[in-house]
């Protein structure tokens, strides 16, 4: 009987720890999935800025040389307009 019991127990113990374990594979397994699909958004969303901010390192230095050219066609044109004040006095 104690035999029985004892027996009876040993395989409850047994057959409820795997239950446990199999259920926390499950959760674990989940969540595991989860975690991957949020790192490969978060590697896209990585991707996607890199790209954005190379555009936008290109786009200001187009506008650096924008700027740049501005300048000079403003220098030249005072210099047109002082030449041109000039030739007006004489």
């Amino acid at each position: 009987m104690k035999n029985k019991i004892f027996f009876w127990a040993i395989s409850v113990a047994i057959i409820s720890g795997w239950v446990a374990f199999g259920i926390e594979y499950v959760i674990m397994n989940n969540r595991v999935t989860k975690l991957q699909s949020k790192i490969v958004q978060l590697e896209s969303e990585i991707s996607s800025i890199d790209i954005l901010k190379g555009d936008v390192e290109k786009s200001d230095k187009i506008i650096d040389e924008m700027i740049n050219s501005l300048q000079k066609l403003k220098v030249n044109l005072e210099k047109i307009k002082e030449k041109m004040g000039k030739g007006v006095e004489k």
